[in-house]
């Protein structure tokens, strides 16, 4: 569907986030981090009580395949790994 649309140039340039240092938030039992890498990986762990979520882990490394894949797919990803 991205593709479909096309790529248009930017007129400003992009603005990056460069991750120096580690960086943790945490409110009671949630909690969140982020920490320097050369490449965007994520790794995301839920444990809800809920029986049909339950706890969930998923772990992957962002690349532009993912970036561009149908997000209804991303979902079913997350959900299933």
């Amino acid at each position: 569907m991205i593709e479909q649309a096309g790529i248009r140039k930017l007129r400003r340039r992009r603005r990056y986030l460069k991750v120096l240092a580690p960086l943790e938030v945490s409110d009671g039992d949630r909690r969140i981090g982020i920490y320097p890498a050369d490449r965007l990986h994520v790794r995301c762990l839920v444990d809800y009580a809920h029986p049909l979520v339950g706890r969930q882990q998923v772990e992957l490394d962002v690349n532009r395949w993912f970036l561009y894949a149908d997000a209804r797919f991303r979902a079913h990803l997350l959900l299933l790994s």
